[in-house]
C-alpha cells in the first residue's frame, strides 16, 4: 500500500457476538476516529444490486440508507453507550440531512455516496477518520479495499464454545432463537478466518486480527496495538465503566452440547490453529442426537422463509457460499 496516502477509513469486520459493538465503542474514544456501529448499508446495496454506476435517485437512495443508519446510531440513546458509540446534535444532523438531500449527479458509485456522506458526517461530529462495523462486511472487503487504497480492516473473532452460548442465549427484537444452528455459525467462522488469512498473505498491512478474549482479557495491550496498527490514539479505557455489553435473554442461560460444539467446530480446526484458539476436545454423542435434531429442524422451516421473503437475506447467504467455494480452492497458509 502507497505510504504516503492519508490515513483512511476503518472496517470492523468477522463475526455477530464477537465483541464488535464492544470495539467500535473502544475505537470512537480515539479523538479522530468516527466508527458507525452495526452499520449493514452494503447488504442494502447489495440487495439492490447498486454495485455500478449509480443514476442520481439510486445515489439519493444509498445515501438515504447511509443517514438512516448514523440517524439510529446518533440518537437511539443520547450519549455515549456501548451500542450507541458516536454523538452528533440535532442540528449537525440536519446540516447531513441537507447534504443527503441535495442533488446527487449522475454516474456516481457506491462508494463516492458512501465517502461523501461518511465523511461529512465525521467533520460535522468534529472528527477526521471514519468507518463502519458491519461483521459481515469481510465479505466485501475486495470492494472496499478497492474502492478506499488508505482503508484498513479489523478482524474479531471469538472462541468458539463461548461464541454458541451467546448465539444461543441471545434475545431481544432483533433476534430469534430459530436462528441458532451449530454448522451455520462454524461455517460462517470459518469464513471469516479465512478472508483474514487470505488478505494477509497478500495485503498484510491493511488487516489486523484481533480474539475477543484478548481484547477483554489484555485491554491495555489490545488497545496499544489497535494504535499502532490504526495510527491513531486510544486512550486508556475500563471497559467496565462503557456498560454491559450481554443480549443474554435473562434467567439461567441455556447449555451448550458436546454435539452442538462438535457439530461447529469440525469444520473449522486447521483455522483455529493457525488463528491461535484451542482446539475444543468434542465428540458426537448418540444421547443428544434427538435434541439436536429438534434444533435443526425449527431452524430449517425459519430460514427457508427468510430464504423466500427476504432478498437480502438471500444475498447474504449467496456471498457465504460464494466465499466459501473460493477459499475451498485455495490454500491457507501459517504466518511466517
Amino acid at each position: 500500500m502507497n505510504g504516503s496516502l492519508p490515513a483512511g477509513p476503518i472496517f470492523v469486520v468477522g463475526q455477530p457476538r464477537s465483541g464488535s459493538t464492544l470495539l467500535t465503542r473502544i475505537l470512537n474514544e480515539a479523538p479522530d476516529l468516527f466508527i458507525i456501529n452495526d452499520f449493514y448499508v452494503l447488504q442494502q446495496i447489495d440487495a439492490a444490486d447498486l454495485w455500478g454506476a449509480l443514476s442520481p435517485a439510486q445515489a439519493r437512495q444509498v445515501a438515504d440508507w447511509i443517514y438512516e443508519r448514523i440517524h439510529i446510531r446518533a440518537t437511539q440513546d443520547r450519549g455515549k453507550t456501548i451500542s450507541q458509540s458516536i454523538e452528533m446534535t440535532d442540528g449537525q444532523l440536519s446540516a447531513l440531512s441537507e447534504v443527503v438531500q441535495s442533488g446527487w449527479p449522475q454516474g456516481l458509485s457506491w462508494s463516492d455516496v458512501l465517502a461523501r456522506v461518511m465523511e461529512t458526517a465525521a467533520r460535522l461530529a468534529g472528527h477526521t477518520r471514519w468507518g463502519h462495523n458491519t461483521p459481515q462486511d469481510y465479505l466485501h472487503l475486495d470492494r472496499l479495499f478497492a474502492a478506499f487504497p488508505n482503508a484498513k480492516a479489523v478482524f474479531l473473532l471469538r472462541e468458539p464454545v463461548s461464541l454458541l452460548k451467546s448465539y444461543k442465549n441471545v434475545s431481544g427484537p432483533w433476534h430469534d432463537a430459530r436462528r441458532y444452528n451449530p454448522t451455520a455459525i462454524g461455517l460462517a467462522w470459518r469464513a471469516a478466518a479465512r478472508s483474514y488469512l487470505r488478505l494477509r498473505e497478500s495485503e498484510p498491512e491493511r488487516v489486523m486480527f484481533l480474539s475477543y478474549g484478548d481484547l477483554v482479557g489484555d485491554t491495555s495491550g489490545t488497545l496499544a496495538r489497535l494504535s499502532a496498527f490504526l495510527g491513531t490514539t486510544i486512550p486508556p479505557l475500563d471497559l467496565a465503566a462503557l456498560g454491559n455489553n450481554s443480549s443474554h435473554r435473562g434467567g439461567a442461560a441455556l447449555p451448550v452440547s458436546e454435539n452442538e460444539v462438535w457439530l461447529a467446530c469440525r469444520p473449522i480446526r486447521e483455522e483455529l490453529k493457525l488463528l491461535g484458539f484451542t482446539v475444543p476436545d468434542a465428540s458426537f454423542r448418540l444421547g443428544g442426537a434427538a435434541s439436536l435434531a429438534g434444533i435443526y429442524a425449527s431452524g430449517l422451516a425459519f430460514h427457508l422463509h427468510g430464504l423466500a421473503t427476504d432478498p437480502d437475506r438471500r444475498k447474504r447467504i449467496l456471498r457465504l457460499i460464494q466465499s466459501s467455494a473460493s477459499q475451498d480452492r485455495a490454500p491457507i497458509k501459517p504466518a511466517l
